[in-house]
């Protein structure tokens, strides 16, 4: 997913707090880890691969962006931590150098705890062990010291088997395993104490709500959308402005899709008029919190869809009693001046007109020309593409031409078929790329009629 191929590579923090597809975690080694409310990944500490350098930088990666973030702790290693005042959470407290702290427990409200680890010398042998426990607020970016020593190597309070006491305390140690069970409580098991140690006792800590055991707020829901009065076919985006949540349920009644989980949806579209109610229901680990806005959400109509048609070298737009204003466009560029119902075109090429309606809302659409239709007589026979390549079409709304001729301006006659009888489609295609370009007239006898046109040859 992340990450250089090699190993012991140097970290790259970038700033504090600011999430950056370039940052990057150092190499490290036995760490402690967890996952917050929303999914994201944390760790905290570790060791590096040469035995001389221990951290204690904490550490968030974004599945969804694929990107970490330095949260706390120093950028360089074999930092010392500050401990502050017990059950007081700072943003100045920070734990120090240290890896081994495997013993990582998420709370019911969402804050990470862990227990004590170590320092070994180069020869893997553990010099220092600590007994601390700290716990992290994710919401306020805080850690607080909860319980045991400040100093390394203090020995344990054991107490009375089964019976909770505040003097009671774990040996300073790393390696140990820890759980938590239905009702919040911590455990840990086991570890290893200054090299070699090893224990099997187990013990079990209830988080005091006087110490790391504040109830999370509550969350408020709240929210706005990049527009409020939009046409068909639209799409808006919404913007979570609720406090504390750390989930998120919208419901869009009339849109596509009409609902999303994700915090700031985005691209939600309303293909039908009317007026539409936005829910969002805001959730964090101590409960939920329900915003509608009725009739949020105006949609104005669309204007009817137009239709383009071609005549000799003008384009026709159809009208509406909703239409209030035409704009003709070159591809996409903005035809100045062109806001009629009908445009002359002096070049081929796709033209597309919109319509607007008095509401603002529009729509558009296009029509390719390939070449101006020259019309004979009564409309009733056409000849395409003008100007002509190499072959030119003569179509005919009834099944019956009779003679064709083509003449150069000098009236001489460059091309003849008599007769001529269409019985299945009424078009006729005529090779002219033996024709030098300049101007042509057509003439054709259609029952008795003699009807005349022209094109030019490129």
């Amino acid at each position: 997913m992340k990450g250089p191929q090699t190993k012991a590579q140097p970290a790259v923090f970038g700033t504090k707090g600011v999430e950056d597809t370039a940052n990057i975690p150092s190499g490290r080694l036995v760490y402690a880890r967890w996952k917050d409310n929303t999914g994201k990944l944390w760790l905290f500490d570790g060791r590096d691969n040469g035995g001389a350098v221990f951290y204690n930088d904490l550490w968030r990666y974004n599945i969804a962006t694929n990107s970490w973030t330095w949260i706390a702790g120093d950028s360089s290693g074999n930092a010392q931590g500050f401990y502050g005042t017990k059950c007081v959470a700072s943003p100045f407290n920070i734990p120090g150098q240290r890896f081994e702290n495997r013993v990582a427990w998420t709370d019911a409200n969402g804050n990470f705890w862990m227990f004590g680890g170590g320092i070994s010398n180069l020869s893997n042998a553990y010099a220092f062990v600590w007994n601390d426990l700290w716990m992290y607020s994710v919401a306020a970016n805080q850690w607080m010291w909860a319980a045991g020593d400040t100093v390394s190597n203090r020995p344990g309070n054991w107490g009375v088997l089964g019976v909770p006491n505040i003097t009671n305390k774990p040996t300073g140690r790393v390696g140990a395993v820890g759980w938590t069970d239905h009702n919040g409580h911590l455990y840990l098991f086991g570890g290893s104490g200054a090299w070699p140690s090893p224990h099997n006792d187990l013990w079990k800590y209830t988080i005091d709500s006087s110490c790391g055991g504040a109830v999370v707020a509550p969350p408020v829901a709240l929210f706005q959308s990049s527009d409020t009065t939009i046409c068909t076919f639209d799409c808006i985006s919404f913007i979570d402005q609720s406090t504390n949540a750390t989930m998120w349920q919208w419901s869009f009644p009339g849109a596509s899709p009409s609902s999303s989980t994700m915090q700031n949806p985005q691209n939600i579209c309303y293909s039908t008029a009317g007026a539409f109610k936005v829910t969002l229901i805001a959730t964090n680990s101590a409960g939920s919190d329900t915003v509608t806005f009725n009739n949020y959400i105006s949609v104005n109509a669309s204007p009817p869809t137009p239709n383009i048609t071609q005549s000799h070298d003008t384009l026709f737009c159809s009208t509406d009693p909703t239409y209030t204003s035409y704009q003709w466009y070159m591809d996409t560029t903005l035809i100045q001046g062109a806001t009629d119902t009908l445009y002359a075109f002096s070049q081929t090429g796709q033209y597309n007109v919109k319509v607007s309606n008095e509401k603002g809302c529009s729509i558009a659409v296009g029509i390719t020309v390939v070449g101006i239709k020259e019309f004979f007589g009564d409309n009733s026979i056409f000849l395409y593409p003008n100007p002509v390549g190499n072959e030119i079409i003569i179509r005919s709304k009834e099944l019956r031409i009779e003679n064709i001729g083509i003449y150069n301006v000098l009236g001489q006659c460059v091309y003849a078929v008599q007769p001529q009888t269409i019985n299945s489609k009424p078009e006729t295609a005529i090779d002219v790329s033996a024709l030098s370009a300049g101007i042509y007239f057509v003439k054709i006898t259609n029952k008795g009629n003699r009807l005349t046109g022209r094109f030019v040859k490129e």
